[in-house]
């Protein structure tokens, strides 16, 4: 099961882009020659420009935690695959991808052959998709990082010092909620 889960978490961004494109193709829907195409894209590039831009910022404070807080820098220690680090790789660049994609589109208008344009517009969407799911799937797990507390670690395998500390913590936080 947890196999499974690992599988579905690594593969699903990019099958439910391709599944939005078999839907915009089913349905012949194609926004290629709308005149509000550069509104959209517009937008696109903004959004893109941000979320890479705050995976920038935020990086800095979830490698500050490493030396912080011991379920962190448990994960960080545990992560033998690099998902992480894989993670934010791969938002970072199918964002860039599709930035340029994006730009491109700007240019469809003076493509030779329609069809280019036609086509195009489905690689952009598909990368803008994938991009958004590789995003929610980064912070997902930035934020799950962020804000699990310390005493998840209780559970697994650490020096019986930091297991006394762990103890301590969560007699504190138990102690302050009631």
């Amino acid at each position: 099961m947890e196999r499974l889960k690992y599988y579905v978490e690594r593969v699903y961004p990019y099958a439910v882009a391709l599944l939005t494109i078999v839907v915009l193709r089913k349905f012949k829907i194609n926004f290629a020659t709308s005149a509000k195409l550069g509104d959209v894209l517009d937008s696109c590039d903004t959004v893109i420009a941000l979320i890479i831009g705050f995976l920038g910022a935020i990086l800095p404070v979830i490698l500050g935690m490493k030396n912080e807080s011991k379920f962190v820098k448990y994960v960080f220690e545990k992560d033998a695959n690099q998902l992480f680090l894989k993670y934010i790789k791969a938002t970072i660049f199918w964002g860039l991808v599709a930035l340029a994609v994006t730009m491109s589109m700007y240019l469809v208008d003076d493509f030779n052959d329609p069809q280019i344009g036609y086509w195009v517009f489905y690689v952009w969407v598909y990368l803008f998709v994938l991009f958004l799911l590789l995003t929610y799937r980064s912070l997902k797990n930035m934020l799950d990082l962020v804000f699990a507390p310390d005493i998840k670690i209780s559970n697994l395998q650490i020096t019986p010092k930091e297991n006394d500390e762990v103890k301590k913590q969560a007699k504190e936080i138990f102690k302050e909620e009631k």
